[in-house]
């Protein structure tokens, strides 16, 4: 049972104890993004993986432009599919380096330099702090 506790007014409170079901009695609302996603998961709908996606836009980089043109017309294709294969027929080579470079990743890029003009670092250049934080090294005392 709840304590009473009098007041120097004459009246009485009862302070609700932790967990009391009376308080809230069905909690916390979801939020609306979780009431969604759960509204999908019950429809059967699934969460995409990122290596999901890596093997659509594999599949997709192998269609040739009358496959590309279907799924891209078919409102019933996942939105991956759906809006890559529209992607790469109207923005062309753009969309296609995006997708690449989603897939496989940038190609690596040098830094700078060349064999006339090298770049150069001087680590007197760096204050002590700086090269601790690039090395993650502490200077020993």
């Amino acid at each position: 049972m709840a304590k009473r506790i009098p007041q120097p007014h004459g009246g009485v409170i009862t302070p609700q104890e932790k967990g009391d079901k009376a308080l809230n009695p069905h909690g916390r609302p979801p939020l609306l993004v979780t009431m969604i996603l759960r509204d999908l998961k019950a429809r059967g709908y699934e969460r995409v993986g990122k290596s999901q996606v890596v093997d659509a836009y594999e599949y997709l980089l192998g269609l040739d432009v009358t496959e590309l043109v279907n799924i891209s017309k078919d409102k019933s294709q996942p939105m991956l599919l759906y809006g890559t294969a529209q992607s790469l027929l109207s923005q062309g080579l753009n969309a296609l380096n995006s997708v690449m470079d989603r897939v496989h990743g940038r190609p690596t890029q040098p830094l700078g330099g060349d064999q006339t003009n090298p770049l150069t670092i001087t680590l007197k250049d760096f204050t002590d702090e700086q090269l601790t934080r690039i090395t993650g090294r502490h200077q020993a005392d």
